[in-house]
């Protein structure tokens, strides 16, 4: 099944060094979705508001998910909070406010 989706990562083999860093989501189904077969993709600095899964990891590798906005001050999975789908995502730390640009 096909859903609005605002960045996908796939990597087939092991993808490392990758960062995903200030970007504004709203209205996608998922905002960030990851599917790497190994490594590390770090993701900061976001506004993951899009109104269901802030991220989604579907592959083998860690996402370092922390200093991100869920859409609410309480964090992932929280009502009115974006959530994180799949393992190896680690989310807090989390922004209790949006980010701003300096």
């Amino acid at each position: 099944m096909t859903v609005p989706t605002g960045i996908s990562l796939l990597g087939t083999s092991a993808v490392s060094g990758t960062i995903i860093t200030l970007n504004e989501f709203a209205k996608e189904q998922i905002d960030i979705a990851i599917n790497n077969a190994g490594g590390a993709v770090d993701v900061h600095l976001n506004s993951l508001k899009g109104g269901n899964t802030g991220i989604a990891n579907s592959g083998a590798g860690e996402v370092n998910a922390t200093d991100n906005w869920w859409g609410c001050a309480k964090g992932p999975g929280t009502p009115r909070c974006t959530s994180v789908s799949g393992s190896n995502v680690v989310s807090t730390p989390f922004l209790t406010s949006p980010p701003t640009e300096k």
